[in-house]
């Protein structure tokens, strides 16, 4: 469940940017009702519901953990990298 204390609170930085967007009808008379559900403006429903799901995408970016099989290919590329550089080979360019 969303918390919109935070979207509320008092801020260091001023909001003095602008978003525009175009929405259906339907979906505006959605979010609308959702907003006053939770007793807060639209304009503060949106911008803490967008906050929240950067926030959990950069997070899970920031917090990708290769699987087995990529560690293994990452490790294996480079491997082959340190043997070429031992060539005297660039390991960033094309075998001739």
């Amino acid at each position: 469940m969303l918390n919109f204390s935070d979207a509320e609170a008092p801020s260091d930085e001023k909001a003095i940017d602008n978003l525009e967007m175009r929405v259906r009808p339907g979906d505006k008379e959605h979010m609308s009702r959702a907003a006053e559900l939770t007793d807060v403006r639209l304009t503060t429903f949106l911008g803490a519901s967008a906050e929240r799901e950067a926030e959990r995408v950069l997070h899970e970016h920031q917090n990708t953990v290769p699987s087995k099989r990529d560690r293994k290919a990452l490790l294996e590329a480079r491997v082959r990298c340190i043997e070429t550089e031992r060539k005297g080979r660039s390991c960033n360019q094309p075998a001739a």
